[in-house]
């Protein structure tokens, strides 16, 4: 999740600086596991940067378009479109988190604070 979230907002958007060309490779073959503080501190970063980016945006700027993913790709990205689809990927990635906690017979984390 963070490495997808880094990767987007850095490499699709320009946000989030070096800190989020770092974290956008931590997904990437060979690279080292992270720890449970690690992660907590990426998703944090990577929540934070990513609110800051969008509160910063002028109307104008959700205007703007990028290339598709694939290069032979017609249709353009809209950030509307980016936004959309990290979240997509994040509720995704959650359920399956979900499943692999229930599967253990663990209690789902406390996500009201």
């Amino acid at each position: 999740m963070i490495g997808a979230l880094a990767r987007w907002f850095y490499q699709l958007l320009g946000e989030g600086g070096d800190a989020f060309a770092d974290m956008g490779t931590w997904d990437r073959q060979g690279m080292p596991l992270r720890s449970a503080a690690e992660l907590v501190q990426g998703l944090e970063t990577t929540r934070q940067g990513m609110q800051a980016a969008i509160a910063s945006w002028p109307q104008a700027n959700w205007q703007q378009t990028y290339p598709g993913e694939e290069r032979d790709e017609s249709v353009p990205i809209s950030r509307h479109w980016g936004i959309w689809h990290l979240n997509e990927h994040d509720r995704y990635q959650g359920g399956e988190i979900g499943i692999t906690l229930g599967m253990d017979r663990l209690p789902p984390p406390d996500c009201k604070s």
